[in-house]
């Protein structure tokens, strides 16, 4: 899962909460309407207008995970440490899948208390004992509370030591969408972008122009990308019918198998968009990039080396 999941994925996640209720209990399109209208508010950046929908939508439904996390997101977007400190807890006790973004939520209410011995101990949780490796999180202006601590420091040097930027990138085999094989090997001499994604996120749907404006300026020049799709089982029609209007010209792979996607578990992806940067020797360089960087560094790799 993601660190703060996008309110759009709510009604998705919203189909597994009514299948063992009551048949009196209120009607799913009740729920959904409060949640699209959270999802518009939050558009608007009307936070607090939109936390009033889920809360309506809890009264309605009871409790379950995607609505309460769609709480703590808002919670943390208004910055109210106490309440999402709560809630996150609460979250991490309910959670069907222990992630490390759950611990990460609970670090960032800490962060919002300015309890820094607090939020340490919930990041190196997530680092140590969930495997989080997602070290771009930790730009964020928030961290600026904990950045200076020496406990900090070694924890990024741990996540920096993991992903192995300078080390020869780990090599996979998946079938691409057409059916042939691909592996990274075969690609050696060109400059790769791994990209990690899902078409129910939406920084990663943002980013797509971005990869096409690249890819098509410096194809030609030895760069090819990997799209490696982790959408989940519940989401496979959806990702079909994206991808069949959405005819992208490098390489997509798409096993339907989220992120117990060969490749993903190898790269211990826990957050999307997840992207990995090869240079023409096989070397991994960067992680984390898009945007006009992620331009730059591949234009100085497929000039440099």
């Amino acid at each position: 899962m993601r660190l703060f999941l996008i309110p759009l994925l709510i009604s998705i996640l919203l189909a597994n909460a009514f299948s063992d209720q009551d048949p009196n209990a209120a009607s799913l399109s009740d729920v959904e309407m409060l949640v699209n209208k959270a999802n518009m508010l939050w558009e608007e950046e009307k936070y607090e207008d939109a936390l009033v929908q889920v809360e309506q939508a809890i009264e309605i439904n009871g409790l379950n995970e995607g609505l309460l996390e769609y709480r703590c997101d808002l919670l943390f977007k208004l910055k109210r440490g106490p309440d999402l400190l709560d809630n996150t807890l609460l979250l991490e006790e309910i959670s069907t899948e222990k992630t490390p973004w759950n611990f990460l939520k609970i670090a960032d209410a800490h962060v919002f208390l300015g309890n820094s011995d607090e939020a340490l101990f919930w990041i190196e949780r997530a680092i140590r004992e969930r495997g989080f490796t997602k070290f771009e999180v930790f730009d964020a202006e928030r961290y600026d509370l904990v950045r200076q601590d020496e406990r900090f420091i070694r924890i990024m040097d741990e996540i920096m030591d993991e992903v192995a930027i300078g080390s020869p990138a780990k090599d996979f085999q998946l079938p691409l969408l057409n059916g042939d094989e691909i592996s990274l090997a075969s690609l050696k001499g060109q400059v790769v972008l791994v990209d990690f994604w899902a078409t129910w996120c939406p920084p990663c749907l943002k980013e797509m122009p971005n990869l096409t404006a690249v890819y098509e300026d410096l194809h030609d020049q030895g760069f090819e990308i990997i799209s490696i799709c982790l959408d989940e089982e519940e989401g496979i029609e959806r990702a079909h019918r994206f991808m069949s209007k959405n005819s992208f010209p490098w390489k997509q792979v798409f096993t339907e198998n989220g992120y117990d996607n060969e490749a993903a578990k190898l790269y211990k992806v826990n957050g999307l968009p997840s992207t990995w940067l090869i240079d023409r020797d096989g070397i991994l360089r960067q992680v984390g990039l898009k945007g006009e960087r992620l331009r730059q560094e591949v234009e100085s790799l497929v000039k440099n080396t």
